[in-house]
């Protein structure tokens, strides 16, 4: 009897639990062939039908004295079925370095991933799976699944879609996908009646979403479950925004035009996706997370209120929320994206988890390029299956999202002029400093403090240029000026003044509150980085017994004494430590954002790999992003 045959046979008795003649069979492979890998797998296979782990174990750690061939894959089965979880994800990782490509081993590594919890990674190994094994059916349904879990629900149809394509007598993922797609529809819906092909809906988004002309990009998922955009040189055109509305096609607009000017602009609050639940939440959206975007939406609107600007509100149809303002006339772009990033730095910062974006991006885009875009309003988002729709700014959907485009209001260029010169300081111009050396004139008594403590003196600069203040600034004016009498508190009621969301008695309420002690320079330092770090912050006091430093130090050299504690004492380790740590949060949002940009470069070019700048980026299949030196 040949090996092949022996073996075959030993198959037959392990499954009919014939173990002792299977053994047989396995002893003789072995030998006449010591290296035989298969008949090494079956005999862990008897042992496990006998109920000996043992033994088991024993062949599971002598594999790595055979050959690691194209059977290798079994060692993992084995020890699943062993339950030794921890050993079958190892052999599986050790396979994938090998052999990035083998479907089998990412499939049974998902599952394995699933089954610990590790959620997010489970869904980039099976989407590896279909890449590297399109045919693999029960990856597809595995991965629709996840999908549906998250509330994907988009992703979920086209995972069960192209799973049923191969194995179409599936009933259950047949059922599943009745479900889904029941959902979508659901999701879907506009509040409104239909929009018909050419009709006024399209006609007034194409008015008040006209970006770069003849290009405009259209989303995109792949087999794997990626979502993405393609440029499409082509105009927006009634016909195609009539697609858009109707569902059939999701598009996006690249909002600089040729001539470097703008329409309109946007604010994007978004989950980081290091956010989003893992385990049984997956990437769906919580209710925290949810009311989260919507507060943030909330404070930004604020601001726009303020300045006497409309701003609409939409549902990005994924994780976020859109704000857009719309221009009656063209506007460069660098003018509104400097206005977009002054109200960003007023309100800011974003909420823990979620960030920010500003659109347009660029001030400018060359003529061969395109900048980024944005995805048009009123449309499906393929990942989710969800329409885009306008809300009010507690998130609730407005019933008639047609006649809403027509109320859409565009403003006029000299009221968008007027609140760009209410919030931002126009770069070059004196005149704000003046109005903060009059504010100096007018309380004389304090000019040694004025001039021995710079922080004070950017901290009316700013009121009276962006006329705006934070809250730490306000505090920090509030915790050194309120104690120098009446005269300090008129001088916080005139400094407060410039911004426009004073309130005299809100601001009175906040000095009466003051703490008994004034604020010392160490914890300035801690409140106020972003200012101290640009200023010369390092005065030098000869202190009181028993004092500590403050600004205060400058016109009473012994405001302090007496009243030092051990915080204080220990303030430049503190100072030293809260900076480093703001900068290493600073940094971390930095480089999720610069991670989240090139991802889109990967997507956008419709490839895993970019050289540039003498480097090579490429992306695994996991989604992460690796950096090599180019050599070639």
């Amino acid at each position: 009897m040949n090996v092949q045959e022996a073996l075959r046979q030993a198959r037959q008795h392990i499954e009919e639990s014939e173990f002792d003649r299977a053994e047989s069979l396995c002893a003789d492979v072995l030998v006449a062939e010591p290296v035989c890998v298969p008949a090494h797998q079956l005999m862990a296979r008897v042992w496990l039908g006998r109920n000996q782990p043992d033994k088991v174990r024993d062949r599971l750690g002598y594999r790595d004295q055979l050959p690691h061939d194209e059977h290798y894959v079994e060692w993992g089965l084995i020890a699943e079925e062993l339950e030794d979880l921890q050993m079958a994800g190892q052999l599986y990782e050790d396979l994938i370095q090998r052999e990035p490509h083998n479907g089998l081993a990412l499939y049974r590594l998902g599952l394995l991933c699933l089954e610990r919890g590790e959620r997010d990674r489970a869904v980039g190994l099976l989407q590896r799976t279909l890449r590297a094994s399109p045919e693999h059916t029960a990856a597809a349904f595995e991965l629709a699944q996840c999908y549906a879990e998250d509330e994907l629900w988009g992703l979920a149809a086209d995972a069960y879609e192209r799973g049923l394509e191969r194995d179409p007598a599936n009933e259950e993922a047949r059922t599943a996908l009745q479900l889904v797609e029941a959902r979508m529809r659901e999701l879907a819906q506009l509040p409104s009646s239909e929009v018909s092909a050419g009709n006024g809906p399209a006609r007034r988004m194409r008015v008040l979403f006209a970006g770069r002309e003849n290009v405009h990009a259209r989303q995109w998922t792949d087999e794997a479950g990626r979502v993405g955009y393609s440029p499409v040189h082509e105009p927006l055109a009634d016909h195609l925004l009539a697609l858009h509305l109707q569902g059939t096609a999701t598009l996006g607009v690249y909002p600089v035009r040729a001539d470097q000017t703008v329409l309109f602009g946007v604010l994007d609050i978004d989950v980081r996706k290091s956010a989003l639940a893992t385990g049984e939440a997956g990437q769906s959206m919580t209710a925290r997370l949810r009311e989260m975007v919507q507060a943030d939406a909330r404070r930004l609107a604020r601001q726009f209120e303020q300045l006497n600007l409309p701003i609409y509100a939409e549902e990005s149809g994924y994780k976020g929320v859109h704000l857009w303002l719309f221009l009656a006339e063209p506007v460069p772009a660098a003018e509104v994206k400097r206005f977009l990033e002054a109200v960003v730095q007023r309100v800011g910062p974003p909420s823990p988890e979620l960030q920010w974006e500003v659109f347009p991006k660029q001030d400018q885009v060359a003529e061969d390029q395109l900048g980024n875009l944005i995805k048009l309003p009123l449309g499906i988002h393929l990942k989710t299956g969800r329409r885009c729709l306008f809300t009010d700014l507690e998130g609730q959907e407005y019933s008639d999202q047609e006649g809403f485009l027509d109320r859409i209001q565009q403003v006029e260029r000299q009221d968008f002029e007027r609140a760009v010169s209410r919030l931002v300081a126009p770069p070059g111009e004196g005149g704000a400093a003046g109005s903060a050396q009059a504010l100096r004139e007018a309380f004389p008594e304090y000019e040694a403090l004025f001039k021995g403590c710079p922080v004070l003196v950017a901290l009316m600069e700013k009121a009276v240029v962006t006329h705006h203040l934070t809250h730490d600034e306000r505090l920090v004016l509030k915790c050194v000026l309120a104690h120098l009498g009446d005269d300090g508190r008129q001088l916080i009621h005139s400094i407060v003044g410039h911004c426009l969301d004073y309130s005299e008695s809100i601001t009175q309420q906040q000095i009466e509150r003051t703490p008994p002690y004034p604020i010392s320079c160490p914890k300035i330092r801690q409140r106020l980085p972003e200012v101290t770090s640009t200023v010369n912050c390092a005065c030098v006091f000869e202190l009181p017994e028993g004092g500590y430093p403050s600004p205060l130090l400058h016109i009473d050299p012994v405001v302090t004494q007496g009243r030092s504690h051990s915080a204080d004492r220990h303030g430049a380790l503190v100072d030293r430590y809260v900076n480093l740590r703001r900068d290493y949060q600073r940094m971390g949002r930095e480089l999720a954002q610069l991670e989240d940009d090139l991802r889109y470069a990967l997507n956008s070019a419709g490839r895993d790999e970019l050289r540039a700048g003498g480097w090579i980026l490429r992306r695994d299949g996991e989604g992460r992003l690796q950096v090599e030196v180019d050599l070639g």
